[in-house]
């Protein structure tokens, strides 16, 4: 199965109660069905459509490899950088 790939655009869509995707380590999760973290959903809530890799960074890696597979959708589209003008 070929991995999907999102802009941050896209994930950024899903920043709402019922639709929450977020960015870990360059993957994307639809973590919209997640009711079991820690911080509570809201703190799910607060990372919507955005790079929560920073607050994950705390979080064991145990628990990471253990229950986000369940939400992975597909990985982050690297974005091309913007092409250098000629003088």
């Amino acid at each position: 199965m070929q991995t999907k790939h999102y802009t941050k655009e896209e994930v950024a869509q899903h920043n709402k109660r019922g639709d929450v995707w977020i960015i870990v380590y360059g993957r994307v999760y639809d973590v919209t069905d997640f009711d079991d973290h820690p911080g509570g959903f809201n703190f799910l809530l607060d990372q919507a459509g955005k790079d929560a890799t920073a607050p994950f960074e705390g979080h064991e890696q145990k628990t990471i490899k253990e229950i986000m597979p369940r939400y992975y959708i597909g990985d982050l589209k690297q974005e091309e950088p913007p092409l250098k003008q000629e003088k």
